[in-house]
Formats: structure tokens, C-alpha cells, sequence
């Protein structure tokens, strides 16, 4: 078996989750505030407060620092920088996230990340949360995220699910055809994720398999959020 078919009869069709890194399976706000207020720090820019940067926080990362207050010239320097300093910080794994991976594993699906963080930030995140052979694959620098998910499924009728703490997760799931689901633990409450347009809206990652459980069509339908 491959590793797109691993369910032993378990479930109708073979399927993905696809996870977003920071935020959603790890739990790393403090780091990534951190990271952004030393970057804005050395450019001689305010800091928001925690609060602040996370609801004015966007994706692609580009849109997030110049929204505060960096110059284009200086965009991508900025963007890099912010990523050494993230890599510098600890990760610490979200509540739960190990126990969704076993369980996907579990009825033979695959499990992995499509991020818009560096891949070389995700990939030591994952050595030192001895993730290293849990997760299935490793997508980083995804911009836009539409065409990495797009990319993971397989030539076959599959359910791909995509799980991220932002509406940009939430756009970019929905533009690829797949199953959005929301993770209301990360930087974003669960009703913006709602209103982004989540097929689903989960507040804990351990919830995730039985949900997938009730996906028993290989590609979304066009409805509302669900709990």
C-alpha cells in the first residue's frame, strides 16, 4: 500500500490531512509575537501589543509587516529575518496534536504540514519535537497555499482535509476544492474562522479523526460551518 492507502477496509476511500504549522499544530504564539516585535525592533518600527498583532494578523507574511508600518524595499528582509527568529525559539507541540496524528494513522490516513513558514523552520521544529517519521510529508514556503494543497492529492477519489487557525487557511482550502476545517485554538477565534467559511470549526486537534470519519464524500459540498 502506498502511502495515500493505508486503511485496511477502515475507511470508504483513502484520505490526507494536510495541517498548518504555527498556530495549529504547534502552539506558538509567544514565539512568533516575539519574533515579529524583535524584527519591527531592529527596523526602528512600534511593536503592537500581543492582542493587537493577532487580530491584525495575515497571511502572506509580506501583508502582515507591511500592514506594520515596513517598507516594500525592506518586505523581504523582513519576512527572513522573522523566520531566523522563530527558528531561534522553542516550539512547543499544541494540546492534542499527537494524539490526531496516531489517530489518522490509526485508520490509515496520512498526516503532514502545508505551511507558508520556511520548510528549514518547520523541518527543525519537527527534529526537536521528535517529530521526525510521524509526519507524512513536510510542504513549507507554500504561497499560495491553494496550489500545495492541490498538489498533495493523490490521482485517485480522496478525502483531503486542511486544518489551519486563520481565515487565509480557511480561503485558500475552500480555492483547492478541498475540506476546510478550523482550528480554534490557534491565533484566530473560532467565529472568525466560521465566517471565512470553515466547513467545520474544531477547538481541539483530538477531534479531528472522528470527523473525518463523517466525511463520506471525496470533495466538499458547498455548506455552512459546523461544530
Amino acid at each position: 500500500m502506498d502511502a495515500f492507502d493505508r486503511s485496511g477496509g477502515d475507511v470508504r476511500w483513502p484520505f490526507v490531512v494536510a495541517c498548518d504549522w504555527n498556530g495549529t499544530l504547534v502552539d506558538d504564539a509567544d514565539r512568533v509575537w516575539e519574533a515579529a516585535r524583535a524584527v519591527l525592533g531592529r527596523l526602528r518600527l512600534p511593536s503592537p501589543g500581543r492582542a493587537d498583532f493577532f487580530d491584525r494578523w495575515r497571511l502572506p507574511l509580506g501583508r502582515l509587516f507591511e500592514e506594520l508600518g515596513v517598507p516594500s524595499s525592506q518586505l523581504d528582509g523582513a519576512v527572513r529575518d522573522w523566520n531566523d527568529e522563530v527558528s531561534a525559539r522553542e516550539a512547543v507541540l499544541a494540546d492534542g496534536a499527537l494524539r490526531m496524528i496516531e489517530g489518522i494513522h490509526s485508520m490509515g490516513g496520512s498526516v503532514g504540514v502545508v505551511s507558508a513558514a520556511s520548510v528549514a523552520v518547520i523541518e527543525r521544529d519537527v527534529a526537536r519535537l521528535s517529530l521526525t517519521g510521524v509526519l507524512d510529508f513536510v510542504v513549507g514556503d507554500a504561497d499560495p497555499k491553494r496550489a500545495a494543497l492541490r498538489s498533495i492529492r493523490p490521482g485517485r477519489p480522496a478525502r483531503v482535509v486542511y486544518v489551519g487557525d486563520t481565515e487565509y487557511d480557511i480561503i485558500e482550502a475552500r480555492a483547492a476544492g478541498i475540506w476546510s476545517v478550523g482550528y480554534g485554538g490557534g491565533y484566530r477565534p473560532s467565529t472568525a474562522l466560521a465566517a471565512a467559511g470553515a466547513h467545520h470549526v474544531i477547538d481541539r486537534l483530538d477531534l479531528l479523526p472522528a470527523l473525518v470519519r463523517r466525511l463520506d464524500v471525496s470533495a466538499p459540498s458547498r455548506i455552512g460551518a459546523s461544530r
